[in-house]
């Protein structure tokens, strides 16, 4: 704005400098023209005329010699005839000049131009402003304006013509860049980003006002002048900028800035960095004022946004009620959109419904009370069409929209964002407003932000959910197994002892009838005798197996430090090992923590097996280890029998017997199976038939 004070006072300089010209040509032209209308009028009167002309040409003459221009007068040839002073230099036509015609000293390409105006001049009488250039010493190039009067003989015949020069070069030049100024002023504001007026008071008298600032506000240049001030500015914020317009105005601040809010022609909101300024004359008063307009809503939506997300992200941090991050997420997201309703809903996939945990109304900031068992199907309804697409969606006329689902009261617009996690849709948000076209894709690129951040939170307390519910079910079915344990083992006793007892009576029945009547019974009865007391010790070892496997995970499980080495030992003494039975332990065995009765079963097991199926003549068992990454590889090696890799899974399964071996009963193998499952552990064999086979069992330290 300093520029155009510039331009201004170069203006009225050269509007004074004009005038004083002007009334000199006046002077010039009066005389010329009363000169010429004594012609006229005294024709007749030669002698009269001539002496009269001749005084008047010497007035006239002398006003040109003291003008400050340039007098130049010419015949009617344009042959150079007399000139002042100022004519001598601006022409350069000094002592020694070759130049005699004015056409000498005219710019050959305005040649055309000079030989027209110099016709006219001597035809209508006269010329005014004429524009022409010419050559000055060294080709300097000047323009001039010339005011000229053709001169007449008493016949009325052109004689020659005289006139004004005068050199207008840095006029023309000034005014031209003053003219380039102002378009590029107006260029700048016309095409300016932000928004610029220029005013003599507060909203009155505007002189400039630019598209950038008509778009924002929304209004054409013929409204805009329409509105009052007061309907511009944002109520809450007309009081501050009555206090800095006054400051301005009164001359108490030069400047202002001032972040403000606009009401636009649709009702919206303009949010703004305002900066206005007073530009003073040179008395030091106050002519205009600038104001300038940075729309920044978008940037303060964005701030505002990363705001919100930011405190919800830290106000759900470690919290795992579902209910408790619900009502932080929609009570935030209400505020932030200041909008009627915000609701959160979590999906139940199998079912193929929907629950609302949680509803906050804005406008009376407090939390809907929630029906738990209220569960919503997906079909017909805006939040069910998102959380089977999985895509956000809004509807800013919900009259329009046959899905919209009407709760307590009917509003115009809603929006529904889907929240996902690892590709699941887990959750709905939801929000609602009384306004028609309340939302916009801004606003949905936020929930959608919104809902991307807390979608883990949300996970991680419906996962909690599902935990507690886990645990108790568990608790539940603790009891219920601990319960039908107790069952179990009581039925396995008392089958056991059910069963046992007549085995036992049989036995003892066989051997009295053997001892009264031993005279008298043969071999083939006596024989018969003993493979009923064998079918019967057999028959009690199936029992016994029995009992043992169902007991197995029923035995009081507390770990304790077992001593493999004891073990060994203790086994040793309760089985009996044929002579032709060599057992080798080899190395010292590991101390593990286990349950020793178990651990005992365990070997006791395969040792057994490994002595009972050796049909060498000199019987080999060898008890080795070793320490793997995560525990111990225990094995036992025999040289007996062997068995079939066919046969390698189903020798651990309930009563399976690969002979017809009386005194096997197929539980052994199935205990070892049970134990080692127990400890979350391996069995496995590598066998060759007639050669050998070795047990490997892998516990973890």
């Amino acid at each position: 704005m300093t520029e155009e004070v510039s331009i201004e006072i170069m203006q009225k300089a050269l509007l004074r400098e004009r005038q004083a010209r002007k009334e000199a040509e006046s002077i010039a032209l009066e005389a010329s023209k009363e000169v010429h209308n004594l012609r006229q009028e005294l024709k007749d009167a030669n002698f009269k005329l001539a002496s009269f002309d001749a005084k008047k040409n010497s007035e006239i003459e002398n006003v040109f010699e003291n003008v400050n221009d340039a007098y130049i007068l010419v015949d009617e040839k344009g042959n150079l005839k007399k000139l002042n002073n100022f004519a001598t230099e601006l022409f350069n036509l000094g002592a020694g000049s070759k130049k005699k015609n004015i056409k000498d000293v005219i710019y050959y390409d305005d040649l055309a131009l000079y030989k027209k105006a110099f016709k006219k001049v001597l035809t209508e009488g006269a010329i005014k402003n004429f524009k022409i250039r010419i050559y000055k010493g060294n080709g300097e190039i000047r323009l001039l304006q010339i005011n000229g009067i053709g001169i007449y003989d008493t016949e009325g015949n052109p004689i020659g013509a005289h006139g004004i020069a005068r050199d207008v070069t840095e006029d023309v030049s000034i005014k031209n860049q003053i003219e380039e100024q102002k378009e590029q002023l107006d260029i700048i504001i016309k095409n300016s980003p932000v928004g610029i007026t220029l005013f003599k008071e507060f909203y009155k008298g505007i002189l400039v006002i630019n598209p950038a600032l008509l778009d924002m506000l929304g209004y054409t240049r013929e409204e805009f002048f329409e509105v009052e001030e007061t309907n511009l500015t944002y109520p809450e914020d007309q009081e501050i900028t009555d206090k800095y317009q006054k400051m301005l105005t009164s001359g108490e601040v030069d400047s202002y800035r001032l972040e403000k809010r606009y009401l636009k022609k649709d009702g919206s909101i303009l949010w703004t960095n305002t900066y206005a300024k007073s530009i003073k004359g040179e008395d030091g008063k106050i002519k205009y004022h600038v104001g300038i307009v940075e729309d920044i809503t978008s940037i303060r939506q964005k701030t505002l946004a990363l705001d919100y997300i930011n405190t919800i992200a830290i106000s759900i941090l470690g919290k795992i009620d579902i209910y408790e991050i619900a009502k932080i997420i929609t009570g935030q997201i209400a505020s932030y959109l200041e909008t009627n309703y915000c609701e959160l809903y979590l999906v139940n996939k199998e079912k193929g419904t929907f629950k609302k945990i949680t509803g906050f109304d804005y406008v009376e900031q407090f939390n809907s009370p929630i029906n738990d068992d209220l569960e919503i199907e997906l079909e017909n309804s805006i939040v069910g069409t998102v959380v089977k697409t999985g895509i956000a969606f809004i509807e800013n006329d919900t009259t329009a929209n046959p899905n919209y689902v009407f709760n307590d009261k009917v509003r115009l617009s809603q929006m529904a964002v889907p929240i996902i996690n690892n590709g699941e849709i887990i959750g709905v948000i939801n929000v609602e407003d009384k306004e028609r076209n309340y939302y916009t894709d801004d606003n949905l690129e936020v929930l959608e932000n919104i809902a991307g951040i807390v979608s883990m939170q949300l996970k991680n307390a419906i996962n909690h959910i599902e935990r507690i519910k886990a645990e108790d079910e568990n608790k539940k079915l603790l009891i219920r197994l601990e319960h039908s344990n107790r069952e179990l083992q009581d039925y396995a006793h008392i089958v056991s002892h059910d069963l046992k007892s007549p085995l036992r009576g049989i036995s003892s029945l066989m051997s009295w009838i053997k001892e009264d009547h031993l005279a008298s019974i043969n071999a083939e009865v006596m024989s018969s005798f003993n493979l009923i007391d064998s079918k019967l010790q057999l028959m009690d070892g199936l029992i016994t197996g029995i009992l043992q496997y169902s007991s197995i995970d029923l035995e009081n499980g507390t770990n304790e430090a077992v001593d493999i080495n004891e073990v060994f030992q203790d086994i040793f003494k309760t089985l009996h090992v044929p002579n032709t039975i060599n057992i080798e332990v080899i190395g010292v065995f590991p101390i593990i923590s286990a349950h020793k009765v178990r651990i005992q079963q365990l070997f006791q097991n395969l040792i057994s097996n490994a002595i009972k199926y050796n049909d060498k003549d000199r019987g080999e068992i060898y008890l080795s280890y070793s320490k793997d990454t995560d525990g111990y590889i225990f094995s036992v090696k025999d040289n007996g029998v062997g068995i079939s890799e066919q046969f390698h899974e189903r020798i651990f399964k309930m009563f399976s017997k690969l002979t017809n071996d009386i005194d096997s009963t197929g539980i052994g193998l199935s205990i070892v199976k049970k134990i080692v499952d127990l400890y979350d552990g391996e069995v496995w064999l590598e066998s060759e038939e007639g050669v050998g086979t070795e047990f490997f069992i892998k516990l973890k330290q």
